[in-house]
């Protein structure tokens, strides 16, 4: 009989094996409750569209009311060199992102890109 073998690596871990670039997104605040999360990638020859959701804050809890930061990483095959994030629905009027009500808005801006696959880091998101 013959044995074959498979390194542990492409048993356990075939998504990282892909996926070789993390792409980190790091939004500014209003306070720590906050949170977001990356929710599809489309790509235009060398620059990335990021759709990213605003996480609210859990209702009735209490939090200092200080610019904060909140941030979501993947992994993706490539990395590009050029990435434009864009909010959906954010509940702030500042910061330096582009900021779109609905997917439809945000694929104006991403028009004529191809969706790019990706895989989340474990407990990546706030």
């Amino acid at each position: 009989m013959k044995k074959i073998l498979i390194p542990f690596l492409m048993l356990f871990l075939p998504q990282l094996l892909l996926a070789a670039e993390e792409l980190k997104v790091s939004v500014s605040t209003p306070h720590p409750g906050y949170g977001i999360e990356i929710q599809r990638i489309d790509a235009s020859g060398d620059q990335y569209f990021v759709l990213v959701s605003v996480k609210l804050p859990d209702p009735g809890t209490m939090y200092p009311m200080m610019i904060s930061s909140a941030e979501d990483r993947v992994h993706v095959e490539t990395a590009p060199k050029q990435v434009t994030v864009i909010l959906l629905k954010r509940p702030w009027g500042w910061g330096e992102e582009l900021s779109v009500e609905n997917e439809a808005e945000y694929l104006k801006h991403a028009k004529g890109s191809q969706s790019i696959p990706f895989t989340r880091k474990p407990n990546s998101t706030k």
